[in-house]
């Protein structure tokens, strides 16, 4: 456990001994650490639910697709921006 962060959690929250699991990509040249991966997936559908219900709108979106050369990878990434009210 050597990041800063997580051991000052441990000292402002004794109480909470489970530790964050770490997931590490095999495939990749750099390890790449996440704890929370469900946390992201979580946030999109409050928004979108937001979206639906009227909250908020999405105001642009930007499509971008992976190629190399003049071949596609099939990759493509999906960036919104969304205006969000807090209204009661």
């Amino acid at each position: 456990m050597n990041d800063a962060l997580i051991k000052k959690f441990y000292e402002l929250h004794p109480e909470k001994k489970e530790k964050p699991k770490v997931i590490k990509a095999e495939n990749a040249k750099v390890a790449i650490k996440s704890y929370d991966l469900q946390s992201g997936e979580d946030s999109f559908l409050q928004i979108a639910e937001k979206i639906k219900n009227g909250k908020a709108k999405v105001s642009s979106v930007s499509i971008n697709a992976d190629a190399v050369g003049r071949f596609n990878t099939g990759l493509r990434t999906y960036t919104f921006e969304v205006m969000e009210w807090d209204t009661p």
